[in-house]
């Protein structure tokens, strides 16, 4: 809220009882990014960790500070300056306006105006997918975090395992990978415990490359 456009960007989204609060959250780090305190920075998801050290960049943002997704579209962990975040901000309040209105005229349509609203299915990482659709300039996309679904395998790794985490900077274990993974724990509360032994296991395993 100390953002200076703060209404200004959620206005954007139209109506926020649309969303989910999860969704919500999502869209707001954004804009706490790009406030002009924060200066912009490095921005993780909480189930983002940290792989091979990609000390060389120093205090310097790669790419000189422009806005790079090192998830492809899946926003798990993100570099830029304020105003790259800002810009980001706006393209993605955007994509949830028009998501929005569409929805309400759907609703309309069908004369369900007097009945609670839906909520629409719509995120952060919808929006950088869609936007990447449109316009491949719009942010740099690279793959360099390792998406949890790849990483649980349920075996002790070897070098040819290992070969698929080389140059990436995180591993993501994310909702879907805990429950789509081959680990012996399931359920999103054995989330920290699966991370852990993963974690322990890769580091025993595996040489660290430099990104």
């Amino acid at each position: 809220r100390k953002h200076p456009d703060y209404q200004a960007m959620m206005d954007l989204i139209v109506d926020p009882s649309m969303l989910g609060e999860y969704e919500l959250m999502c869209y707001l780090r954004w804009i706490a990014m790009s406030a002009p305190h924060i200066n912009g920075g490095w921005l993780a998801d909480y189930d983002t960790f940290p792989l091979n050290p990609f000390l060389r960049h120093g205090r310097n943002l790669p790419q000189s500070g422009a806005l790079v997704v090192y998830g492809k579209t899946v926003p798990a962990l993100v570099s830029g300056r304020s105003s790259e975040y800002y810009r980001l901000a706006q393209r993605i309040g955007e994509s949830f306006q028009r998501h929005v209105n569409a929805a309400k005229l759907q609703q309309q349509e069908q004369q369900n105006s007097q009945q609670e609203q839906t909520r629409i299915p719509w995120s952060d990482m919808k929006a950088l997918a869609e936007l990447q659709t449109w316009n491949e300039g719009s942010f740099i996309s690279r793959h360099e975090v390792l998406g949890g679904e790849a990483a649980l395998t349920g075996t002790t790794w070897g070098p040819d395992e290992c070969q698929i985490s080389v140059g990436m900077r995180a591993v993501h274990i994310s909702h879907r990978a805990v429950r789509e993974g081959k680990q012996a724990y399931r359920g999103f509360e054995h989330r920290p415990t699966v991370a852990r032994q993963w974690l322990n296991m890769w580091n025993s395993k595996c040489e660290l490359s430099y990104v």
